[in-house]
């Protein structure tokens, strides 16, 4: 089982990877979903606040922090940082907001980062892939919550 959890986060990994980039607007908002099995749950809102520009060495990122308001009878909010990866000549991550490269989200493993199942339960994230479609701006990975657990396809598209 262990085998296979690792095996399908490495392939959502790949299958993620965008040709095209957009990057990440401070202060956007992606309706989320998550797909389970063959239906699409919606799972709230997520609004995207850049926070910082982050360099070590070679890497480099824009951390945005996430504030994930879910759709429920009894709304609640979640909170998570992600990073998205600078690539060269693609450091200044306000500038990034204006123009297409290639590149990726994924979750800062610093601090605890929560979100919302397909039942609208809040739990702590273990892993978030995520690309961006360059031309329409929508969000398509994965998003496990244990690491033991099957990862959920999920998708973020812009409002």
């Amino acid at each position: 089982m262990k085998k296979l959890n690792c095996w399908a986060v490495a392939l959502g990994a790949v299958i993620s990877i965008p040709t095209n980039a957009m990057a990440l607007i401070g202060d956007s908002i992606h309706a989320a979903s998550i797909i389970n099995g063959l239906r699409r749950v919606p799972v709230g809102t997520w609004r995207f606040t850049l926070e910082q520009s982050v360099a070590d060495g070679f890497d480099a990122a824009c951390v945005y922090s996430v504030r994930w308001s879910n759709n429920a009878v009894e709304p609640s909010d979640a909170s998570l940082t992600v990073e998205e990866l600078a690539t060269s000549g693609n450091m200044d991550c306000e500038k990034n907001a204006l123009s297409p490269f290639s590149t990726s989200v994924q979750l800062r493993r610093r601090g605890v980062n929560t979100g919302f199942d397909s039942r609208l339960q809040k739990h702590r994230i273990s892993q978030l892939q995520l690309g961006e479609d360059g031309g329409s701006g929508v969000l398509n990975g994965i998003i496990q919550f244990h690491p033991a657990s099957v990862p959920y396809s999920i998708s973020l598209t812009p409002m």
